[in-house]
Formats: structure tokens, C-alpha cells, sequence
């Protein structure tokens, strides 16, 4: 490195510059104009484009700041493309494929998964999903949005980095893009099994996947929709519907949920041990609820 910066000049740069560019935190990436991804060849050297843009991986990667409407356009034509990183500034995110590109992903896709599980309009000059709702599923209340919402996913995964159940499961179908995918087999005449409604249930709701969605899909009432229709067409066994009934009714009043603790604290002493030692030993008075709508800051 200081080899480097004696013979190439310059300025060097504090570490957490780096940290910052790759989560996006620098004053760069504040909201504004949409903000687009070029990658293109490291050799091309300044380039005048229509915005404003900071170059990365000497070249390779330039992140721009522009309202231009033909910015894939000009990335093809330097023999690149272009990403769209800001929501519903682009109706095609993604760069569209060349005939010729495209029909070698077409092949890969084939070889990578023979039963068309993932994306199955395939690799289109379209990157959006191909959704048809069954009959029956059409005459849902929100069938309209369902659809909507199916049709903004590409699939691209960028979700299941950031989902916390993918990430302790490894499991494709514990990630919000495998459910995306039940939910769509559900509301296109698929079966809905116990299986189905077991990976929608262990959805922690915590909308991650949402903030690194490139599409702006609307995940989570998506899947409010998806749960209702495979709890509709799976019963749950009566202990679980009574415990669901159960929390639902304890969660939200603090003054029954403190009444049953001191009834299991009174009799703790024929209590099994494994419920005895969920029991608190001090119970805290009960504090003043937030006004509806209030959320804690970090």
C-alpha cells in the first residue's frame, strides 16, 4: 500500500469510509434522486453520465444519482448493466438479458432446477413473477392486491440474506422468497398442507426482508393474505387454537396476565419444576401503557 501510494499520489482514506459505502451510509446514498448500479468494464475510465455518481472497485462499480430514464440503455451500450436500487423508479429493476444471454441463463436454469420450482415464467425479458389465480382464490377479498404484490417479486433472494429464520434454518421454504412461492402455489389451486402453514407460521414478521428488497415487495401483507387462506383450508388442532386464543387474550392486558402469574406464584409449590421455573420470583407494578400507534425509538 505504500508502495502504491507513493508512485500513485493520493489521499488515504479512514477505514470506516469503506463500512460506510458498503452499508450505504454515506451522504452519497441520503434520499433523493433514484439511485442505480452500473456494472461495467473497469477500463473505461471517466465517463460523463447524466447525474451524480460515485465510482467503486476502481471503475467496475459506479452507483448514480439521476432522474434519466435510459440508464440500462447506456449501460448496454458500454457493454455493462444497470440495477435500480430506489423503489418505483424503474418498472424493470433488473437489466433486461440479450437474446443471447438469455438463452444461456434459460439453459443454467434448467440444469440448476429441472422442476421449474423458482421463477416459473422462467428467465423473461420480463423480470417480474407470472402470476394466475385460481378461480376460487379470485373471489377472495384482496385477491387484487395478492396478485399485485406476487407480480412485483423476480425472486432475486436478496431477501433471504437478511431473514433471521433463513439464516438459523437454511431452509429455502423458512425464507421470505419460499414463501412467497407457497403462498403463490395456494392461490394458484395448489394444495394447502400442514407443511405449508407450519414454514408461514414461523414468519417472525419482522419485515428485514423488506428493507433490502430491490422490487419494494409488500412482503408482509402478502403474507397476512397467504396465513388466512391456509388457515382456512388447515384446521388447527383444537390445543392449538386454544393456545392462540389464549395469547391473544393475555398479550394485551397486562392486568390479567399479572393476576394468573400470582395465582401460578401462590401455588408454585405443586407445580411441576419446568413450569416453576418460568415463574418470576418479583412481579414489577404494572406500568402505564404506551397511546395506540406509539413505537419505541433505538
Amino acid at each position: 500500500m505504500t508502495a502504491a501510494h507513493q508512485r500513485l499520489g493520493g489521499e488515504p482514506l479512514d477505514a470506516c469510509y469503506w463500512a460506510e459505502l458498503n452499508e450505504q451510509r454515506l451522504a452519497f446514498f441520503d434520499e433523493g434522486l433514484p439511485l442505480w448500479r452500473l456494472s461495467l468494464p473497469n477500463n473505461l475510465g471517466p465517463l460523463s453520465l447524466p447525474g451524480e455518481q460515485l465510482i467503486d472497485w476502481a471503475g467496475a462499480q459506479r452507483w448514480l444519482k439521476s432522474e434519466a430514464r435510459d440508464i440500462q440503455s447506456l449501460a448496454q451500450e458500454l457493454s455493462g448493466h444497470a440495477t435500480c436500487f430506489s423503489h418505483g423508479a424503474s418498472e424493470t429493476p433488473f437489466q433486461p438479458l440479450a437474446p443471447a444471454l438469455l438463452r444461456y441463463h434459460r439453459q443454467l436454469k434448467a440444469q440448476l432446477d429441472p422442476q421449474g420450482l423458482f421463477n416459473r415464467a422462467g428467465c423473461t425479458r420480463s423480470s417480474s413473477m407470472q402470476t394466475t389465480l385460481s378461480e376460487q382464490s379470485r373471489k377472495l377479498p384482496r385477491a387484487a392486491e395478492a396478485e399485485k404484490i406476487l407480480r412485483t417479486c423476480v425472486h432475486c433472494g436478496f431477501c433471504n440474506a437478511t431473514c433471521p429464520t433463513y439464516q438459523l434454518l437454511g431452509d429455502e421454504l423458512d425464507g421470505p422468497r419460499g414463501r412467497i412461492y407457497l403462498i403463490k402455489q395456494v392461490l394458484e389451486g395448489a394444495p394447502a398442507t400442514a407443511r405449508t402453514q407450519l414454514h408461514l407460521d414461523r414468519c417472525l414478521s419482522c419485515r428485514n426482508c423488506e428493507t433490502t428488497c430491490p422490487s419494494g415487495v409488500d412482503y408482509h401483507n402478502l403474507l397476512d393474505i397467504g396465513r388466512a387462506v391456509v388457515d382456512q383450508a388447515v384446521p388447527r388442532p383444537t390445543g392449538q387454537r386454544l393456545l392462540r386464543e389464549g395469547l391473544r387474550a393475555l398479550a394485551p392486558n397486562p392486568n390479567l396476565f399479572k393476576s394468573l402469574l400470582q395465582i401460578g406464584a401462590t401455588f408454585r409449590a405443586v407445580l411441576s419444576r419446568d413450569v416453576e421455573a418460568k415463574l418470576p420470583h418479583d412481579l414489577p407494578a404494572t406500568g402505564v401503557r404506551p397511546a395506540p400507534g406509539m413505537r419505541g425509538a433505538c
